[in-house]
């Protein structure tokens, strides 16, 4: 990486650090200590010609947390691209907006999604389908309490 671009990183890092929203803030502070022992804050990851920013990022189990405010609403294509982007990296993204993060059930739920993640290892075939049933039924309640109006 060329030092240009390792200093422009690093200065829109910090600026992204110091302009953090209140909802990032309160959602890392309520992790568990183990992961946010390992949790990367507006972490850089470059994706082909692109440098993104992730709100909070997983390492340990490659997964990328991110906190939708009101401006994501018009940005539906763009966080799409972003997704599929990480997700070439084997980077899953999990997204929460401003609002839900203030909702105990649906932040818990969160949380206990990424306790579910594994440390990235080999899986047997009878693993990661029950993990994924596990994950499946975690996202059913997700969206069940969106639809009781819990935001």
């Amino acid at each position: 990486m060329n030092k240009n671009l390792n200093d422009w990183i690093k200065n829109n890092r910090s600026k992204l650090i110091a302009t953090r929203t209140r909802a990032e803030r309160y959602l890392f502070s309520k992790l568990p200590r183990n992961i946010r022992q390992s949790a990367k804050i507006q972490h850089p990851i470059i994706v082909n010609d692109h440098v993104y920013f992730v709100d909070i990022y997983l390492p340990k189990i490659q997964v990328a947390i991110e906190v939708d405010g009101w401006s994501h609403a018009a940005k539906q294509e763009k966080d799409d691209l972003r997704d599929k982007e990480l997700l070439s990296l084997n980077i899953k993204t999990l997204r929460i907006s401003n609002s839900e993060v203030f909702c105990d059930d649906i932040r818990n739920m969160l949380i206990d999604a990424i306790k579910d993640y594994p440390v990235i290892k080999k899986l047997t075939k009878k693993e990661k389908k029950e993990r994924i049933e596990r994950q499946r039924e975690k996202l059913k309640g997700i969206y069940q309490k969106l639809k009781n109006n819990c935001v």
